[in-house]
């Protein structure tokens, strides 16, 4: 199932018409329209504001639902989900349950990937294991090279962006679900 047919089931559920949804997220019924229909691969920060508003966690959007709890992740079993607009590649290093309080995911940055400004309730660290990112928190910009980390309120309007020539992967974690 695509990621628009599930925002478009979800929001048929919950008797959201596209306006609704629109006044909702900001974004125009249009766009949404072409997301639901597989037209247009917004950006990862587009996802989560649409599933904030439908009040889902995004990665109801992007995997199945496993109820299963497993202790052990191997490498081949990640669920992965890749946005190419973005140019990022998420891969969970955990199966996602309610019971979980926080979310470890391996992110891959292509150059020029971004993930756009978001803010959530919650807490985030980062460590880079290579490359160059730069955040954007609030007002400040960071530069963050191989080794370096940052811990901070996923509150503040925050953004990443690849500044390397290369891949730059990193070791996210949080309080707030990013898939």
């Amino acid at each position: 199932m695509s990621i628009g047919t599930k925002i478009k089931g979800l929001r048929t559920m919950k008797n959201l018409s596209l306006a609704d949804l629109a006044k909702l997220t900001g974004f125009t019924r249009s766009f949404l329209s072409q997301i639901e229909n597989d037209k247009t691969s917004p950006s990862i920060a587009s996802f989560v504001k649409i599933a904030n508003a439908l009040g889902v966690v995004p990665s109801q959007l992007f995997f199945e639902d496993r109820r299963e709890e497993k202790i052990v992740v191997r490498k081949k079993d990640r669920e992965v989900f890749t946005n190419e607009k973005s140019k990022v590649r998420f891969e969970r290093l955990v199966f996602r349950t309610p019971e979980k309080k926080i979310e470890p995911v391996l992110v891959t940055l292509e150059p020029g990937g971004y993930s756009g400004l978001y803010q959530a309730d919650g807490q985030e660290f980062a460590i880079i294991t290579k490359g160059k990112v730069e955040l954007t928190l609030a007002n400040s910009r960071y530069i963050l090279k191989e080794g370096d980390s940052v811990y901070f309120e996923a509150s503040l309007p925050h953004s990443w962006k690849n500044i390397h020539r290369g891949k730059s992967t990193g070791l996210w974690v949080g309080t707030i679900p990013y898939l």
